[in-house]
């Protein structure tokens, strides 16, 4: 694919960008037409959600493709942001290495994180390690509030015809509830592993799960979990996603979550 690279410079001078790096299966061997492409982004300053929608409007005008997913590293999870390091592959970097200096720093933080969780393993729990547990968790839970924020800022007020509409606006919605899946899951897990009961075999039964040891209401579980059906068929394209399906979807995820949040925070001691 031939790229402009006045195009590009455009972009990044437009929102100020410092670093474009593609992730996945783009650009590799296992890349197809059907593949989406994978674009994390760092900016000098921070994009509002308005800015964030442009400028994944002009990626997806500069690559020519509407299957753009958009990461910003400011934001993103520490083992995402770790994977990034590992595997990407830079579009742009305002100074030479900087995706390199940047990678180190990722790879770094990811490694401490996992060696201060490896010392607590096997040791008996105390009130202090468990305060330790729950400071990890809740900083999860941190992402995913702010995932869950971007959300509401994306839907409220969007009537089903702006929906439809827009493709920017439609792929965006999509890739929040991917994500706030993803982090309550993660969630889930992290709580089942602390209580030496998971992980769970899929994201579905990691609130079945909670459930049966009293985390949260079986009733609520079973209402949250199908969100996790919603995901596979967003991520994997198991089928063709009817706008109507996504659109309708939206007040019950913002609902189902917003009590995920406070339940998840009260439980886990978050401030």
């Amino acid at each position: 694919m031939m790229i402009s690279k006045k195009a590009l410079n455009e972009i990044v001078k437009k929102y100020n960008i410092e670093l474009l790096v593609y992730f996945g299966s783009y650009g590799t061997e296992f890349y197809n037409n059907e593949s989406d492409i994978d674009i994390a982004f760092l900016s000098a300053d921070h994009l509002s959600i308005q800015e964030k929608l442009e400028l994944l409007e002009d990626l997806i005008h500069y690559h020519k493709k509407s299957e753009i997913d958009l990461v910003d590293l400011r934001t993103a999870d520490p083992v995402l942001r770790h994977e990034i390091a590992v595997n990407g592959r830079v579009l742009y970097e305002k100074e030479k290495n900087l995706f390199e200096r940047y990678g180190s720093f990722y790879k770094k933080a990811i490694y401490e994180q996992k060696s201060v969780l490896e010392d607590e393993t096997g040791k008996i729990t105390n009130p202090a390690e468990q305060v330790f547990d729950n400071a990890v968790i809740c900083k999860k839970l941190e992402v995913l509030i702010n995932y869950f924020d971007e959300f509401r800022q994306l839907t409220d007020g969007l009537t089903f015809d702006d929906y439809a509409d827009n493709i920017v606006t439609k792929r965006a919605i999509e890739r929040e509830i991917q994500l706030i899946v993803e982090n309550a899951t993660d969630i889930n897990n992290m709580i089942l592993k602390k209580m030496e009961k998971g992980p769970s075999r899929d994201y579905y039964n990691s609130f079945i799960d909670l459930a049966e040891i009293n985390v949260i209401d079986m009733e609520f579980a079973v209402k949250i979990a199908p969100s996790a059906g919603l995901r596979n068929i967003l991520v994997h394209g198991y089928k063709q996603v009817e706008d109507e399906i996504v659109y309708s979807s939206i007040n019950n995820v913002k609902n189902l979550y917003m009590e995920y949040i406070d339940i998840m925070s009260k439980f886990l001691g978050c401030k």
